[in-house]
Formats: structure tokens, C-alpha cells, sequence
């Protein structure tokens, strides 16, 4: 899984790099607050978290048609607030390896809106005083959101981003199996076109 992990990487570096190179393509970054919604652990622990933060990075390709196709690494981190009613010192982190589909709608105005969805995996790690416990698996998003055109080649992005992977299993060390994982993240941005 790391093996694969690393080729997701470089290839989404490569997209990222590559797109100062050619006409429609485009870059972008974005900061964000993410909240991870509460979810079950072990089958009916409940997991409650605080607010967090989230950073990102994209890159891709405009088809011309309205349609976007665009690569995506993103970092999110929460704290844990609770497990099962106890508090608990952890944070709950991510990071987001993701291929999107987007679609802007032409409103012949400055303001577009657009929608979307991704496939991707994702890394998630809790963190507990010295240990940190992780695992590797199959994420999912949805996006909508809406730019404002700076410039002809320049966009100031809102997205919420919602996304939800498999279940996390993070070790027998940790005690923690079947941790669900869910985190809407409202992003603002900017994207630069080549």
C-alpha cells in the first residue's frame, strides 16, 4: 500500500508541475475548515471531534466543454474530543490523494459556479501522546462551490468538499477498529490558469 501510495503521489506532483507547461491547465491551493462528523468506533463507540483545519493542492486539465479533470493532495486534521463520553488527548489527521471530475456551469458572468465529485485513497492517522496508529484506504468526495474570476486566468475559489472514506482499522495497539471517517470541508482558494 505504501508502494502504492507513493505512485499516487507522483503522479499528482507530476500533474501539479506539468501545468505550467501546457494551454488549460491550471493550479490552485486552498485553506480550510474542516469538520470531521462524529461517527462510531469498534461498532458503537461513539468518536465526537473538534473543529479542525484543512490545506490543499490541485492541479488539472479544463476539457473546454465545461468539464475539469484535476488531481488533488489534501491535508485535514481534528482533535478528538471524546471516545465513548471519556476525553481523550489525540488528534485525528488525514491525507487525501484524489482524482476529480468537475463541471462549471457558464454564466457569462465573473461568478461560475461548478460541481463535482473524486475518487481516491486516503491515510489516516490518530495520534496519541508518542503513538500513531494509521491505515490506507478507499476515499470518496463531493464538491460544489463557486469561483469568482479575478482575472480571466485567475479564480478566487469557495468549495465545500465533503468526503468519506472506508472504515478506518488502526491497529490492535490503538483499540480502535472500524473507525468511521467523514469530513465536510469548507475551502477557500485560489486557481491560476496556464
Amino acid at each position: 500500500m505504501k508502494k502504492f501510495s507513493a505512485i499516487i503521489v507522483a503522479a499528482t506532483l507530476s500533474c501539479l508541475a506539468g501545468a505550467a507547461q501546457a494551454q488549460n491547465f491550471y493550479v490552485g491551493g486552498y485553506g480550510a475548515m474542516n469538520y470531521t462528523h462524529d461517527g462510531n468506533a469498534n461498532g458503537n463507540e461513539k468518536m465526537v471531534y473538534d473543529p479542525g483545519y484543512g490545506v490543499g493542492a490541485v492541479g488539472g486539465y479544463v476539457m473546454g466543454n465545461g468539464i475539469r479533470l484535476e488531481g488533488e493532495i489534501a491535508y485535514r486534521s481534528n482533535g478528538v474530543d471524546t471516545l465513548d463520553g471519556v476525553s481523550v488527548g489525540a488528534d485525528m489527521t488525514s491525507w487525501a490523494f484524489m482524482g476529480n471530475v468537475l463541471y462549471d456551469f457558464n454564466t457569462q458572468s465573473s461568478i461560475r459556479p461548478h460541481i463535482g465529485g473524486g475518487l481516491g485513497i486516503a491515510r489516516g492517522t490518530i495520534e496519541t501522546g508518542s503513538l500513531e496508529y494509521s491505515d490506507t484506504v478507499f476515499a470518496a468526495q463531493f464538491i460544489v462551490g463557486v469561483d469568482y474570476m479575478v482575472a480571466p486566468d485567475l479564480a478566487l475559489t469557495l468549495d465545500l468538499r465533503h468526503m468519506r472514506t472506508q472504515d478506518l482499522s488502526l491497529g490492535a495497539g490503538s483499540g480502535l477498529g472500524g473507525v468511521e471517517y467523514t469530513n465536510s470541508s469548507l475551502a477557500v482558494g485560489l486557481r491560476k490558469s496556464f
